[in-house]
């Protein structure tokens, strides 16, 4: 994972388990959820080894469609409302975990699968951007600011980013190939190494 072998490169002893799940979006992650559950266990598991946890969250792509994924589409009040509560959930079993919140990525507008993105859900994508700010103002002791940068970089370079699919609007781009994944990992690890450095972790 590009992520943990930046970070580790930096002098950082580091575990990571990425428990993103493909098409869940912020309701799929509720507490009590099954999804939720896991991520409980997990992180028990690593705080249990002395770690410091930090969760770095990036959801909103699959919140954002008009249909077809759970609750969708998810408007920025509900958005910020389910990050909230996963956050205040995970806070309250793990008091000194850092949570960082990365900006979802770019998908092109004739974006179309099992869900229905289109240009409609990549303008509700962007307001979710403001939001995730919010979160962070409001809780600033233990939330920050991942990644901001992924969205414009992709965006201005689709075909170096992304794997093209076939949908039912043409050929779109949503999920990132192996080389887009790994400059994913590098900015939301240069994030984590930022926040670290600035609590002198």
């Amino acid at each position: 994972m590009a992520a943990t072998s930046y970070l580790q490169t930096l002098g950082y002893d580091v575990k990571s388990i990425n428990c993103g799940i493909s098409g869940y979006n912020s309701n799929d992650f509720q507490p009590g959820s099954k999804a939720f559950v896991r991520v409980m266990n997990l992180a028990s598991k690593i705080n249990q080894k002395g770690y410091q946890l930090i969760f770095s969250i990036s959801l909103g792509t699959n919140d954002s469609p008009s249909k077809g994924t759970n609750g969708s589409p998810v408007e920025a009040a509900m958005f910020k409302h389910n990050i909230q509560t996963i956050i205040d959930s995970l806070h309250s079993a793990f008091p000194l975990a850092v949570f960082m919140l990365n900006y979802p990525l770019w998908y092109s507008e004739n974006t179309q699968n099992g869900a229905v993105y289109l240009k409609d859900g990549l303008q509700r994508l962007q307001t979710y951007f403001p939001i995730i700010d919010q979160i962070v103002r409001e809780n600033t002791e233990y939330v920050f600011n991942g990644d901001k940068t992924g969205f414009s970089m992709f965006k201005k370079n689709p075909s170096k980013y992304y794997k093209p699919q076939e949908g039912k609007q043409g050929t779109y781009y949503l999920h990132p190939n192996a080389y887009g994944a790994k400059v994913l990992g590098l900015l939301w690890a240069k994030a984590i190494d930022r926040v670290m450095k600035s609590r002198k972790m």
